[in-house]
């Protein structure tokens, strides 16, 4: 059997063989604290700002809320998964860690904890349309990961996906102004009064330039704690940085949900799912060839197929809603996705078992490619 499934490592990518020391610990997690936050502020300044901006300039609401709030929530994602793929310290793999770790907590977390919160309507066309899109999305993902690498021509068939789901999406949105995300902010900028559009632009300078230097602690940051404890950089990714990076969503989630806005917090889900891929692992890459583990192949791709495909099954045969019926899986397989990774990570516990014939035949065909 390959290596790449005796652990959770790129095998054609050497770690990274820097020592770090044990006093770096406290370094490193302020590191990753500062990072995330960071990120969460810088991002959300930047969707605030740049949305009012446009405003200004005559944008529409619709037009603000398919383009700058849907990107711009991607952004730190982005950032982050670029900064990494291109360190020479790490081994690139925190990238699509993060994009999977994420997609996973879209919806075994997030979409998990609104279920059990409240009964979620999800409206036939979401099923039959945005939710069989993300799934394909997801399948295509773990197709151009079966050599164990993201390459850029493979990357430029998710940007031309991402160019036809943003046109779908504006088209769509238009017809359907009600079902668009939008930030109106427009309270908090009125406040500065004639200042107003100084401080717009002052925010908004702050936040391009704190969103990389975030990113880039983070990276860094998680990079050094994976060589302290002598753990793979994808555990980080799919773990703390996947977490950290999809609290944005699930703020938005529990906010739609007390206001009554249940619909916008499943389709939320949907479209940061499809542009965490088309978008993310798109862009990323084009820049240079992106690791993804064939390890992934035998646990972490299939969770993300699963906790996808679920409640879309559960949801279409028990009506167009997502109920504690969708949320006790959803949050249990979760648990059981985090504790699986944890284990893993820490050598007590290794997937797929030696001899499993489905994942030496993937092993044999990845080795081939």
């Amino acid at each position: 059997m390959g290596c790449a499934f005796r652990d959770r490592s790129f095998c054609p990518i050497p770690k990274p063989s820097s020592p770090v020391s044990d006093s770096a610990l406290p370094i490193l997690l302020l590191q990753i604290v500062l990072g995330l936050a960071g990120l969460v502020v810088a991002g959300y300044g930047l969707v605030s700002s740049a949305s009012e901006l446009a405003s200004r300039l005559g944008m529409s609401p619709i037009m603000i809320g398919l383009t700058i709030v849907a990107l711009g929530t991607s952004l730190p994602e982005l950032l982050v998964s670029i900064l990494d793929n291109l360190n020479p310290n790490t081994s690139g793999t925190l990238a699509i860690g993060n994009v999977v770790g994420s997609n996973i907590a879209n919806i075994g977390l997030i979409l998990g904890l609104g279920s059990l919160i409240a009964a979620l309507p999800i409206q036939r066309r979401l099923l039959t349309r945005e939710y069989p899109a993300m799934l394909l999305v997801s399948v295509v993902l773990v197709a151009f990961s079966i050599d164990g690498t993201v390459m850029p021509r493979e990357g430029a068939i998710l940007l031309a996906g991402l160019a036809i789901f943003m046109t779908y999406s504006i088209a769509f949105g238009r017809a359907h102004p009600e079902a668009v995300e939008s930030t109106d902010d427009s309270d908090f900028w009125q406040r500065f009064g004639r200042w107003g559009l100084t401080a717009v632009l002052v925010v908004l300078g702050f936040s391009l330039v704190g969103m990389p230097l975030s990113a880039d602690a983070l990276v860094n940051g998680a990079g050094g704690l994976a060589r302290l404890f002598g753990i793979s950089e994808l555990f980080i990714g799919l773990s703390i940085v996947a977490i950290g990076t999809s609290l944005p969503e699930l703020a938005t989630t529990l906010i739609a949900i007390r206001q009554g806005e249940r619909e916008i917090a499943v389709g939320n889900l949907v479209g940061s799912n499809m542009l965490n891929i088309l978008a993310i692992v798109g862009i990323t890459s084009v820049v240079k060839p992106m690791p993804a583990p064939v390890s992934m192949l035998a646990f972490d791709y299939p969770i993300m197929l699963l906790s996808s495909a679920l409640p879309f099954l559960v949801v279409w045969w028990t009506g167009f809603q997502a109920r504690r019926s969708v949320g006790i899986p959803l949050v249990c397989l979760y648990a059981v996705f985090c504790w699986s990774v944890v284990l893993n990570a820490t050598g007590r516990w290794h997937w797929p078992p030696e001899g499993l014939p489905l994942f030496e035949a993937v092993a044999r065909l990845a080795d081939g490619i």
